[in-house]
């Protein structure tokens, strides 16, 4: 932090008489300026003013009493304007049966400088583009025109957002198939999500763009896949150990094993050749039949908190009894406290996935939008057949992508 006394002033009255010396004003001006990733404040001024005057008692000259007079500090503090993403969506879906019909565009914003030479530079705002949808090719019955009317008026216009369904893009294929006539079916292969790395746990949907060739292709995120349609590949089999969240697009993977409440457990350091840091945690029979050598665990539940492990400590299994009862783990160095006879103790395995696993998948997806417009013109045009003009739709940005420019 960098401070700057931009002005320094006093001023001084002295008078005849003894113990009459008044100071009338001192002042300080300071401006404190902060580092960015702190809250900016800015002392403007300082001002106090004492007098000092003498007074009479019993008829003796006394050294006088100092008054306070006034005294103040001016802090300014700027305000900066707070750009969080608002997640202004009602989970609702726009009729089908209107965008069925619709049309939309996919839509990048490029600046083009061309100069004399014919030669141009091209600049993307953009890394994702913007889909567009105008519904008003959907609206064909009265039914239709009065479901639109009620939407419009549910979303306030433009103020909040929905999920749509892009009928020609809504699942994680393409079309591959000469004259296709639908995308494939949905598969857990269909597009790839990442290699495991054996500590990360969550991956998000994503579907892959290439061009014919296969020499490039463009990486969309999927942010409101459809709820019950994600279905997971781990290693090229299917795996059902994991959780979805339907509003931001990302799996997690949960452990496959795991143990609560255990009873008398004990844990213990050890020393082991082949092992820098070793400990040993011992149960019963049967405690840890399922566990590998190689596998990550979390353990809590112990009175001592150096025993005690999050999914961020790298505990892996070192050995483990033919009957179950007793753990040998590779811990980091300064790990553990020596326990005997410890009740509520958990042990689960790390949800991440060993690494060097492909985690794929296939779903479908909605792509939230709002109205792009406040005003919606309507009509009815012949006997039972409504009509709407211009009723565009655009994709909004979830709270990630707020900043992409």
């Amino acid at each position: 932090m960098s401070e700057r006394v931009t002005a320094s002033f006093a001023q001084a009255i002295g008078v005849l008489s003894e113990g009459g010396t008044r100071v009338t004003e001192t002042f300080a001006q300071a401006m404190a300026l902060d580092h960015l990733t702190a809250p900016r404040q800015h002392l403007t001024q300082a001002f106090a003013q004492v007098i000092r005057s003498q007074t009479i008692n019993n008829g003796l000259a006394n050294a006088g009493s100092n008054r306070l007079t006034m005294a103040y500090v001016n802090v300014l503090i700027p305000s900066t304007p707070d750009f969080t993403w608002l997640d202004m969506i009602i989970d609702e879906v726009f009729p089908f049966d209107i965008s069925y019909n619709s049309i939309g565009a996919t839509r990048f914003q490029t600046d083009v400088i061309r100069v004399d030479s014919g030669h141009d530079q091209r600049a993307s705002r953009w890394d994702q583009p913007l889909m567009e949808y105008d519904v008003a090719y959907g609206v064909r019955t009265l039914e239709q025109l009065h479901a639109l009317i009620a939407f419009f008026r549910v979303m306030m216009g433009r103020k909040y957002a929905f999920l749509y369904q892009d009928i020609v893009d809504h699942t994680s294929t393409l079309a591959t198939e000469t004259e296709a006539r639908s995308a494939p079916d949905i598969s857990f292969l269909d597009q790839q999500l990442g290699v495991t790395d054996g500590s990360a746990a969550t991956y998000q949907l994503t579907k892959t763009y290439p061009t014919p060739s296969g020499m490039s292709a463009k990486v969309r995120p999927i942010y409101r896949p459809e709820p019950g349609t994600v279905i997971v590949g781990l290693g090229g089999r299917q795996v059902t150990n994991f959780t979805v969240d339907n509003t931001s697009g990302k799996i997690a993977f949960v452990s496959t094993w795991g143990k609560s409440a255990l009873q008398g457990m004990s844990i213990q350091q050890v020393q082991l050749s082949q092992v820098a840091d070793a400990w040993m945690i011992t149960g019963a029979a049967g405690t840890f039949t399922g566990l590998a050598a190689g596998d990550r665990i979390v353990t809590n539940g112990w009175a001592n908190a150096g025993n005690n492990s999050t999914e961020a400590t790298l505990i892996t299994v070192a050995a483990i009894a033919t009957d179950g009862s007793t753990l040998t783990l590779s811990v980091p160095a300064n790990f553990g406290q020596a326990e005997n006879n410890r009740n509520g103790v958990t042990v689960y395995r790390h949800p991440a996935p060993k690494a060097g696993a492909v985690v794929t998948a296939g779903f479908k997806f909605y792509v939230p939008v709002r109205f792009d417009t406040d005003r919606l013109p309507v009509s009815l045009d012949y006997y039972g057949i409504g009509g709407a003009a211009d009723v565009k739709l655009v994709e909004v940005r979830p709270a990630s992508e707020a900043q992409v420019s």
